[in-house]
């Protein structure tokens, strides 16, 4: 068993000390700095909660668009095998985009985009999200 607190907690207790006892201090120009790692923890500590859930739906998502089983059941072997799915995966769309195969309006290829920038938001900017359009 790991001691306490575990990881993720004390990203958060030394994001929460950075921004509430160490930005105060700093001077203003250097608070961006400060802010910057400030925000990379937040984004750090929203990805590991997160786990890659939305990673294999996003491999399961192109997959289907492109009919094709990018790496079959190696995804299962660790998360770097997920990663070069991915790659995999999105330059095959891009191939496809680039040669025209979706140049007739295509829902599947709109809502697959729309979908993995709400991901991509909801772990860099979550905030946007919850905004009013």
């Amino acid at each position: 068993m790991r001691e306490q607190p575990q990881g993720q907690n004390l990203l958060t207790i030394a994001r929460s000390t950075l921004l509430e006892k160490v930005v105060p201090l700093l001077p203003q120009d250097q608070r961006y700095n400060a802010l910057m790692v400030a925000n990379a923890m937040a984004i750090a500590l929203r990805q590991w909660e997160a786990g890659d859930t939305w990673q294999q739906e996003e491999l399961v998502r192109l997959q289907v668009l492109l009919g094709v089983d990018v790496l079959g059941d190696e995804v299962q072997n660790g998360q770097q095998d997920l990663q070069n799915a991915l790659i995999t995966a999105n330059r095959a769309l891009a191939h496809k985009i680039r040669q025209g195969d979706f140049d007739a309006p295509s829902q599947s290829v709109a809502e697959l985009l729309e979908w993995l920038a709400v991901q991509r938001v909801r772990e860099s900017a979550p905030k946007v999200l919850q905004t009013p359009r």
